[in-house]
């Protein structure tokens, strides 16, 4: 088979065939896969949730300028948002995406990096200091966990020089939040380590946690902070444990127990 013949038989097809050709029906279903990802479901139970990792004070765009991540849903101008776990409502004013200002991008959607919003609270006489980095903007009517209480699934890391038992304290750090913790509870052990015993004494409240092992345990946070069960949505349902500057586990929520807040 020569060139020509190749060329002869598409010119053949060309004649009866006037559909898309196989690449660009690839580069479309690669197009609504890519669109499909990034928009937010507007009927999620979750709602939207935005991600906060820095805050400037903006006279121009409003009381706070946040910038963030759009984990969950959308964001466009005059929405109303709930602030968490401060617990106070803003409105935004304007949406910047990777520096294009809400004239050219008026909405901001589930997983777009770098935006800015422009915001205002609605409440007068607001202590804006409150608003920082790991703080959580969400539907209003779809508001996010706020939890003082975590039940979740660990896996200890390598690093982890001593075992960890009940009542080991660090830092817990969920998407951009960060707040001491205490491991209050060991609960069940799900992987024992090399060598122990499997009866049910060791699994059900095991003594302590050594290195590459995976347990249940409770988790109780210093104050409240905002955190989703895993299956709800993984970006705030997945943390680090560190302990003295070192990261000693890893995990996933499994249980949210709420903190009440006065909104």
């Amino acid at each position: 088979l020569d060139a020509n013949d190749g060329i002869s038989r598409a010119e053949a097809l060309w004649k009866w065939y006037h559909g898309p050709t196989l690449l660009s029906s690839l580069r479309a279903v690669a197009q609504e896969s890519r669109l499909a990802a990034e928009d937010g479901d507007p009927d999620s139970p979750e709602g939207t949730r935005f991600s906060v990792v820095d805050v400037t004070r903006r006279p121009a765009l409003g009381d706070a300028a946040v910038t963030g991540t759009v984990l969950e849903g959308s964001i466009a101008p005059a929405d109303k948002l709930l602030v968490l776990p401060m617990g106070e409502l803003v409105s935004v004013k304007s949406v910047d995406i990777g520096g294009q200002s809400s004239e050219h991008a008026q909405l901001a959607k589930k997983g777009d990096y770098a935006v800015t919003l422009g915001v205002t609270f609605l409440q007068p006489g607001v202590d804006t200091s409150l608003l920082v980095s790991g703080t959580v903007l969400c539907d209003p009517q779809r508001p996010a966990p706020v939890a003082n209480t975590l039940r979740a699934q660990i896996v200890t890391m390598s690093a982890l020089a001593r075992p960890i038992v009940q009542g080991q304290t660090g830092i817990i750090y969920i998407s951009a939040a960060q707040e001491s913790a205490t491991i209050s509870k060991l609960i069940e052990l799900v992987t024992p380590r090399k060598g122990a015993a499997q009866d049910s004494a060791v699994k059900s409240r095991p003594r302590m946690l050594v290195k590459n092992q995976s347990a249940i345990v409770e988790i109780s946070v210093v104050r409240p902070m905002v955190a989703e069960t895993y299956k709800a949505l993984k970006s705030l349902g997945r943390f680090l444990f560190r302990a003295q500057g070192v990261t000693i586990a890893v995990g996933i929520i499994l249980e949210v127990k709420t903190s009440a807040l006065d909104i």
